[in-house]
């Protein structure tokens, strides 16, 4: 029996062709949605504090592969609060996607949560500061926090 040519790994990364387009504005409604009504039900609980700010979300990019997401929150967060958030936003982009019938694992698709929150500078300039992003990684199939 001859042995089977092995396949080479470009062949075997999806292509943007393969993957439908983003809806941009569907995703946002969706993690709007979610994320503000477990804040008014109050159920969105960070290190034993219940987080009751509306928190405002952007789709900074929605390309096939590549998709980037903006948490605005109303009051300064510490990091763990941030990585939470951030965590759930880039989770609830991957149970959109799957309820879309696509697939971020098989298809390579990364989902990227940053989270800024309003500070003053020392001269007076409001600022946004972040303490860091989540995203997510399909080579575990996780979603990995990484601090700024």
């Amino acid at each position: 029996m001859p042995a089977e040519a092995p396949v080479p790994a470009a062949a075997l990364e999806p292509t943007e062709a393969s993957i439908p387009e983003l809806d941009a504005d569907a995703l946002a409604a969706y993690i709007d949605t979610e994320l503000n009504s477990m804040i008014d039900d109050g159920r969105f609980i960070l290190h034993s504090d219940i987080y009751s700010r509306p928190i405002e979300i952007e789709i900074a990019n929605a390309e096939p592969k590549s998709i980037s997401i903006r948490a605005y929150y109303a009051d300064v967060i510490f990091g763990l609060q941030s990585e939470e958030i951030t965590g759930l936003i880039v989770q609830l982009a991957l149970d959109w996607l799957v309820s879309e019938g696509q697939d971020p694992y098989a298809e390579w698709i990364g989902v990227h949560g940053h989270g800024y929150f309003p500070e003053t500078g020392a001269t007076g300039q409001q600022l946004l500061m972040t303490w860091g992003s989540s995203h997510y990684d399909w080579n575990i199939d996780s979603i990995v926090w990484k601090a700024e």
